[in-house]
């Protein structure tokens, strides 16, 4: 709500060019400049230090290992192909592991009971 309130101030020099980070024109941000800014925070809230890229990364393997369509995670950096997503972004874990094979076995068990009581 606020970026659209500053885009409608700068409504005739605003120049939207689909950029998460912008001036107030619309113009991309130098990454120097975020980088600054967001060690800047990163500093007054006392947290671990984390580049911008990084929380990319982040954002992309923790929504796909929550479960997020691909497709929408895809969509989020910009790629190209989900195959480039996938590449990137999607390290199977241990857990990610186990939560497959336990999906599998309820399937697989469900299957099993459909044909023992002859449903399905």
């Amino acid at each position: 709500m606020q970026q659209m309130e500053l885009e409608l101030t700068a409504a005739p020099n605003f120049a939207d060019r689909d950029r998460v980070f912008a001036t107030l024109n619309g113009m991309p941000i130098h990454p120097n400049t975020l980088a600054r800014a967001s060690g800047n925070l990163v500093e007054r809230a006392k947290v671990p230090r984390i580049r911008v890229h990084d929380l990319r990364h982040m954002s992309a393997t923790f929504l796909l290992a929550s479960g997020e369509y691909p497709k929408v995670v895809q969509e989020r950096p910009g790629h190209a192909s989900i195959s480039e997503t996938m590449d990137w972004y999607s390290h199977v874990s241990a857990d990610m592991q186990q939560r497959a094979a336990a999906r599998f076995d309820a399937i697989f068990d469900e299957a099993t009971e459909d044909e023992v009581t002859g449903t399905e």
